[in-house]
């Protein structure tokens, strides 16, 4: 008896959006982390061209700086990157 109110209080918690299957919530978590990651490493192949010939260490570091918190931002960006995202995974 015990067994079926906990199986029925889990079918209803899913069902009513509470809780996510723990596969979906992994794939989300490993998508979120390449995503970033793909973000991070495209710095260098962006700034190249940017910083390329510069000698001013300030206007290095600024074109660098802008180019970081353009990546962070676009991650930061929760409409955007979950629209990006694969939303049926969680659901």
């Amino acid at each position: 008896e015990q067994m079926r109110a906990r199986k029925l209080e889990l079918e209803n918690a899913k069902a009513e959006g509470r809780l996510i299957d723990r596969e979906a919530v992994t794939a989300t978590g490993a998508h979120i982390i390449a995503t970033a990651r793909t973000a991070l490493l495209s710095l260098g192949y962006r700034l190249a061209e940017k910083v390329a010939g510069k000698t001013d260490v300030k206007e290095i570091a600024s074109i660098v700086e802008a180019e970081v918190r353009d990546v962070l931002g676009v991650l930061a960006d929760e409409t955007a990157f979950f629209a990006a995202l694969d939303i049926d995974t969680l659901s």
